[in-house]
């Protein structure tokens, strides 16, 4: 699910991701997977390396385009005004793997809001995992894979199709902010954009949510 993950969180709004997360990655963007109630924050900040600015816990700033995404997707304005006022929460960890070599790690997304906590697992090789939660229940495959050492990219892809229907950017800026980048294929075939902005929750501010 991506940016229930509204999620982003995101590309994928029309299913149960979008209100499970981006949420994702993501993007959803938060690129969504099953869902887990455990503590969102546990193991936060344990990886040194490449992609580990990314790491921590995050909390959703704005949206940029929103609105207009989500009408090219044929939301309707109810739908679309529910979205813009979603407060969510984001981890990621990375599991396995070396600081100096992360292919065979897992990245980990965790995306929390007022209806529970969803996660994300995807390995960084690329590999793809399928489910069968996509648009309608269609099941889709999911790839992880880093574009340099502060930005992730997610894609998820139509099993029976070759191209992506669904890709959410999660980038490191200069200013400290996650930047999610999401773009997901319209019924017409043309890209619908969004992005959001998401700032860094401290230690402190993290356990309180945790608790």
């Amino acid at each position: 699910m991506l940016l229930a993950s509204a999620i982003p969180l995101y590309p994928h709004l029309h299913s149960r991701a979008f209100y499970s997360h981006t949420v994702a990655v993501v993007h959803r963007g938060n690129l969504d997977g099953g869902r887990s109630f455990q503590s969102p924050f546990a193991g936060v900040g344990q990886h040194a390396g490449k992609l580990s600015k990314l790491l921590g816990a995050w909390k959703l700033e704005k949206f940029e385009n929103l609105d207009q995404f989500l009408s090219e997707l044929r939301f309707p304005a109810w739908k679309r005004a529910l979205a813009a006022r979603a407060g969510q929460q984001y981890v990621l960890n990375l599991k396995g793997g070396h600081s100096d070599k992360i292919d065979d790690a897992t990245l980990q997304i965790v995306t929390s809001d007022v209806r529970g906590t969803s996660t994300l697992e995807l390995p960084l090789s690329g590999q793809p995992v399928k489910a069968r939660d996509g648009d309608g229940g269609a099941e889709v495959s999911r790839s992880a894979r880093p574009l340099d050492d502060k930005t992730v990219e997610i894609t998820e892809t139509l099993t029976q199709e070759s191209k992506p229907y669904s890709v959410c950017t999660r980038t490191l800026t200069d200013d400290g902010k996650m930047i999610l980048e999401v773009k997901k294929r319209t019924p017409n075939g043309r890209w619908a954009l969004m992005r959001a902005i998401a700032s860094r929750i401290n230690d402190k501010a993290a356990q309180q949510l945790s608790a």
